[in-house]
């Protein structure tokens, strides 16, 4: 079969919910997110989950456990270095098959991002992991999705990126200027000597000199109270991350639309110290 472009697939987000096809070919694919009818800043998660499991199972099993953890962070009974524990006490034992798909292109109301990656056929849940206001995560309130992706391929091609960026021990990396319009963008996540990640995820925001990263830096950490609770303390336009893809590293695709303006690429760092690198489109 001849190699071509991956294929878009349009997934609108709204407060609530999802809309997007219920199967699709598997291979390598751009999901859209559109976050035009939402008032609160969205993202697109993406999880495989193991044979035989479903939406109910997830609903049933995994939800309500992540539910009474952040319940507890909240509360002041647990601690965010517990939350591990907790979880491992809460969590059903197929969680642990839960495969999590490099995506999450998080965007503020009004704007649209599109990822690209590489999807084996089986079961996904297309989520989303924000909090509302009230700290309730938007996958309890419904913003959670099923869909199929088939054992038949679309026989396309990995993306070739307009811009690139490598995020390693020296923090965000980048070798050329970016151009206003539509970017497609690859991320290198490095791995250290032992086969860790040094950051896990990469995103666009608007800036300016009043632009406070380090509470966006803050505010990046779902593990805080606060945590990826609306609204942001930022415009954000779109990222990738690898979480739940160690030990792989390896790259990934995000694609924005940049408008002259300022701007800055952030990563979440667990250290006090925010991870960023300001840029100017003329």
């Amino acid at each position: 079969m001849e190699q071509s472009s991956p294929p878009v697939i349009e997934v609108l987000a709204a407060d609530y919910a999802f809309q997007a096809p219920d199967t699709i070919q598997s291979g390598w694919t751009t999901l859209r997110l559109i976050n035009e009818r939402g008032m609160e800043i969205h993202e697109l998660g993406l999880a495989k989950l193991p044979n035989g499991k479903h939406l109910n199972d997830y609903m049933n099993d995994i939800m309500p456990a992540w539910e009474t953890i952040l319940q507890q962070l909240q509360d002041g009974e647990i601690e965010a270095s517990e939350i591990g524990s907790s979880a491992y006490e809460l969590l059903p034992d197929w969680n642990s098959d839960i495969a999590y798909v490099k995506s999450r292109g998080m965007v503020s109301p009004g704007h649209t991002t599109e990822n690209s990656m590489y999807l084996e056929p089986g079961t996904y849940m297309i989520e989303c992991w924000v909090k509302d206001a009230n700290g309730r995560i938007h996958i309890s309130n419904g913003m959670i999705r099923e869909i199929t992706v088939l054992e038949e391929q679309n026989g396309s091609s990995a993306p070739t990126s307009d811009y690139s960026i490598s995020l390693s021990e020296q923090g965000i990396q980048t070798t050329e200027e970016i151009s206003d319009g539509k970017q497609l963008i690859s991320v290198d996540f490095e791995l250290n000597e032992e086969g860790q990640l040094y950051y896990d995820d990469v995103h666009l925001i608007r800036a300016n000199n009043e632009t406070d990263f380090a509470s966006i830096n803050e505010w990046m950490g779902w593990y805080q109270v606060g945590g990826l609770r609306a609204p942001a303390p930022a415009e954000f336009l779109g990222g990738a991350d690898v979480y739940g893809s160690l030990p792989y590293g390896g790259e990934a695709y995000f694609t924005v639309d940049i408008e002259p303006g300022e701007y800055a690429w952030v990563v979440h760092s667990p250290a006090e110290e925010p991870v960023f690198e300001r840029f100017t489109i003329e």
